[in-house]
């Protein structure tokens, strides 16, 4: 069976082709502080409150110019995000930089 995480990866999209980056926040922080955070810094494309996950679209990369698509889901205050984006042959590093801005949008 698959866990939630992966559930939303294959709704949106991924395969392996694309850049795959993980990451945990550690933080007092409750969902309402997670959604404002992300309304900040992207574009919210699934909101499941019953498992506590926010699937949210944020620009990254050089210019700004590349989409990151970002799995956050919380529990007990800590926020593990799952990223992917479709690179080129120019790594652009889409991932880890839609992380940054969320990580500073909800500090």
């Amino acid at each position: 069976m698959q866990n939630k995480y992966e559930e939303c990866l294959l709704e949106f999209g991924y395969n392996e082709g694309f850049s795959l980056e993980k990451r945990t926040y550690v933080g007092d922080i409750s969902f309402i502080k997670l959604r404002d955070g992300l309304l900040r810094v992207g574009d919210i494309l699934k909101e499941d409150m019953d498992n506590m996950i926010y699937v949210v679209s944020v620009k990254a990369g050089i210019f700004n110019k590349n989409h990151a698509v970002i799995i956050c889901g919380l529990e007990n205050g800590k926020v593990t995000m799952i990223a992917f984006a479709r690179e080129g042959l120019v790594k652009q590093n889409t991932c880890k930089k839609a992380m940054d801005k969320i990580e500073e949008s909800i500090r």
